[in-house]
């Protein structure tokens, strides 16, 4: 980004070379007024008030404007625009006289001729005074500083409020002012700083630079017009302003409005004596850095240094007009200083995303910025190394901050970054520095596959066997980012004709890491030879197209590790329960045979069978019913009665670790196939069946009582339906409840896939918060299917993991998933084919 130097075409009647005037941009015109110069061959004072027209940037005009009466010659004064029609004229001096009058000229009065009226401000004026700057912000001109004569130099601050119906006060807040302010000085430079991105507020009025009658100054400081607290130091700046380069007094500053951060332009001044200044400094107020733009090699000669010119910005040209000044001779030179490539237009483009794309273009992406409006929208995208590489498109606008648009086809220049900048409506191209990445289009037979997963022998059946892919482009150079579309695939493997075909049950998944690498994954339902496809989808190819490499040839084993057992095995059943008991297997209901422990061997792997007689009564024999571990101990609860004439009849008895019932239990619905999970020494059971209705109504007991006591338990939140056999399990303060039968549509058993969670407050009993989780549609994350009769046990603090069950076809399921109970996310762990399982 650079700037322009140019010397414009300017006619009429203007201006005397002079310093020490003012040039102030009101109302879409500029009023130059008074100044020193040469009058008759002998210095002079001028109270002249010229007019330049830019409307016509091919070729401005001059004007004198003459009206009485008019302020006293002057210079070194100060103007501020208050609005688009008032020009205010504050002290100055002429030959040894100073003034502290306020004059204002109202550019529309007398029928647009024009009026200058001494303002009568209420208050106490400042002393008289030149060589001070003065700041408008909102209804209100910040004067600080200045000279008095006779080596008085000034460090107040006053503050003029003015408003709509020509009302002036002076207010001195000098006694106001909080921190350690700037010295006093002259000549020094003053603006006001919107502190806040996309801000036309200013909060801050930054003071620096100036000069005393010993020096020149270069330190900086900062007010905070909020609590007129001044900021600053003399090495730094203040509200993190640096100085701009040294001492400088002198010299002419204008901030200028730019999206999202305001700039501050700096020219001229000096250092020391004839020690004049012709360079151009920038801050930018976000990042407060000065910087000293390069000059386009296009331009015009540029101004020699000089210190008392004056400057003022152009909205309409992104330009700053700069006339006379001083140096060892008046000056009478106007020029224009195209900033536009640092300014920009009045709106900015922050992002763009995605942030690459292929270099044939189409790729839809979303501009993002502030201010844009609606209008003939254009984007442009441009080599950062080749001026004549870029290409422009249309723009749709979506709202103030989003454009959309698709790239353009950049094949005639080439992969690569470029830079991406918006214009509406013809204006000057944005200036923020985004950028945007070409790609060459992706080839497969470039394309690499590597990781375990790809190996001869990459691990067990069920399990998710993972690799990565690097995407390469058509010159084989690696991708840098994503957007590839890549397949995984898993066939068959051998001759004959069941050779390469799709493997039933398989899975397969794919994860863009958006740095040209994918990871990669598949498992398959039982051992064998399979053939791993690994496929990317070209452009303008009709089929997916196989990496190098691929098919991949594997053998998958079996990943279970298949114990020696010994001792009498337990026969097998149906309604049982298998539960982990500090580090033992406790095998106990679906017979008559009471209750079997498998127990591990010392270190050789081998597990032994045997049977357990309780400390009590045994309980009666039972099927389908909830069992849960509560310290270190079986409980089981309820189920359907399988002796003593009660055969099928539902129980509702709760017995502890002994087997023995926990006193004569209070009045509760016996049940089969309710869900129960001890949280602390609570027991909370839910759902079930009793008498061939579903349940719904949940209960809790004590199991630290001596006599069960069972309490109803209240559910809040979502109303949840009547289940049964659904898996549960506890962590933390949570209870979690998976799948089950629920009534469907037509009041037919179905099977669901909800998962629902009993949140209990610390300190509370009796209640919980409950909500319901379901798989959202399409897909987008993993989730298990719905089944029944599952098992959900801990697998490790904060994770549970939900194993078998039965589908809604009546087929068992050979899975697991693992569920984070904090996060409320399933993983699938393991996935094998439901044949692998013998029936029972």
């Amino acid at each position: 980004m650079a700037l322009l130097w140019e010397e414009p075409c300017a006619v009429g009647q203007a201006p005397c070379p002079r310093s020490g005037h003012s040039l102030t941009a009101i109302g879409g015109k500029f009023l130059l007024f008074g100044g020193h110069g040469r009058l008759e061959d002998k210095a002079h004072a001028f109270n002249d008030l010229f007019e330049l027209d830019t409307s016509n940037p091919e070729q401005y005009r001059w004007r004198q404007i003459s009206c009485t009466p008019a302020p006293p010659a002057r210079s070194r004064h100060v103007a501020v625009a208050l609005d688009d029609r008032r020009l205010l004229v504050f002290g100055g001096v002429d030959r040894r006289a100073r003034f502290n009058d306020v004059w204002i000229f109202d550019a529309v009065a007398a029928d647009g001729k024009g009026a200058w009226a001494r303002a009568e401000a209420e208050g106490l004026a400042p002393a008289p005074r030149a060589h001070c700057s003065a700041t408008r912000v909102g209804d209100r001109v910040y004067v600080f500083g200045g000279y008095g004569g006779g080596g008085q130099v000034y460090g107040d601050l006053w503050v003029l409020h003015f408003g709509s119906g020509g009302c002036y006060r002076w207010e001195d807040a000098t006694a106001s002012l909080q921190g350690i302010g700037p010295s006093p000085r002259f000549d020094h430079a003053a603006f006001a700083l919107p502190t806040a991105p996309d801000s036309a507020a200013p909060d801050k009025l930054v003071v620096m630079g100036g000069r005393n009658v010993d020096a020149v100054l270069g330190d900086v400081h900062a007010l905070d017009l909020a609590t007129l607290s001044w900021e600053g130091a003399p090495e730094g700046g203040g509200c993190g302003v640096p100085s701009p380069g040294g001492d400088v007094c002198c010299a002419a500053v204008e901030r200028v409005e730019s999206v999202p951060y305001h700039k501050v332009f700096s020219f001229g001044g000096k250092r020391g004596l004839m020690a004049y200044l012709g360079g151009v400094e920038v801050l930018d107020c976000g990042t407060r850095v000065w910087s000293s733009p390069p000059i386009e090699p296009s331009s015009c000669k540029p101004p020699t240094g000089r210190e008392d010119t004056a400057w003022a910005y152009d909205n309409r040209t992104s330009s700053l007009l700069v006339f006379g000044g001083w140096a060892n001779c008046w000056l009478g030179d106007l020029l224009r200083l195209n900033a536009a490539q640092i300014i920009g237009p009045p709106y900015a483009a922050t992002g763009v995303s995605p942030a690459d794309g292929p270099v044939f273009g189409e790729t839809e992406v979303l501009i993002t910025g502030l201010r844009f409006r609606a209008g003939r929208a254009q984007v442009r995208f441009a080599s950062e190394h080749m001026r004549s590489a870029a290409a422009v498109v249309d723009a749709e606008f979506v709202d103030a901050g989003t454009l959309r648009c698709r790239t353009p086809n950049f094949e005639a220049f080439g992969a690569g970054a470029v830079e991406v900048q918006v214009s509406i409506d013809g204006e000057g191209w944005t200036v923020d520095r985004l950028g945007f990445s070409y790609f060459a289009n992706t080839a497969a037979r470039n394309c690499l596959a590597f990781g375990p997963g790809l190996l001869p022998a990459p691990g067990g059946f069920g399990l998710p066997l993972p690799f990565l892919i690097q995407a390469r482009d058509t010159l084989n150079e690696r991708r840098g980012g994503g957007g590839d579309t890549f397949a995984v695939r898993v066939t068959t493997a051998g001759a004959g004709a069941a050779a390469g075909k799709p493997v039933e049950g398989a899975t397969t998944g794919v994860k863009d890491l958006g740095n040209g690498l994918y990871q990669a994954h598949y498992s398959v339902p039982a051992a064998g030879t399979y053939q791993v496809h690994v496929l990317h989808t070209e452009l303008g190819s009709p089929e997916p197209l196989p990496i190098r490499g691929s098919p991949f040839t594997v053998s998958v084993t079996d990943p279970w590790l298949h114990h020696r057992v010994s001792g009498a095995a337990p026969a097998k059943r149906k309604g049982g329960s298998l539960t982990a008991i500090a580090g033992e297997l406790v095998l106990y209901g679906g017979d008559s045979s009471g209750a079997s422990v498998a127990v591990p061997v010392g270190a050789s792997g081998e597990w032994r069978w045997s049977g357990v007689g309780g400390h009590g009564p045994a309980p009666p024999d039972r099927a389908a019913h909830a069992a849960a571990v509560w310290g270190g101990a079986l409980v089981v609860f309820g189920g359907t009665a399988l002796s003593d004439g009660n055969g099928g009849a539902e129980l509702a008895d709760l017995l502890d670790a002994d087997g023995r019932p926990t006193g004569e239990p209070a009045p509760v619905l016996p049940r089969a196939s309710a869900a129960a999970a001890a949280i602390g020494d609570t027991l909370l059971v839910f759902g079930g069946e009793a008498r061939g209705d579903l349940v719904a109504e949940p209960c809790t007991v004590e199991l630290g009582d001596q006599v069960a006591n069972w309490q109803a338990f209240q559910l809040c939140g979502v109303t949840l339906p009547p289940r049964k056999a659904a898996a549960a399990a506890a962590s933390s303060s949570r209870v979690l409840l998976f799948g089950g039968y629920i009534l469907g549509p037509s009041d037919l058993p179905t099977i669901t896939d909800e998962l629902a969670v009993f949140e209990i407050a610390p300190g509370t009993s009796g209640s919980a918060a409950c909500s319901v989780l379901r798989p959202p549609e399409g897909g987008a994350v993993e989730w298990p299917p719905a089944r029944a009769g599952a098992a959900l046990v801990e697998a490790a603090h904060g994770q549970l993991m939900l194993l078998g069950g039965v589908a809604a076809d009546g087929r068992p399921m050979n899975d697991a998933w693992l569920l984070d109970t904090a996060a409320l996310t399933w993983r699938c762990v393991y996935a094998a084919s439901p044949d692998l399982l013998a029936s029972s």
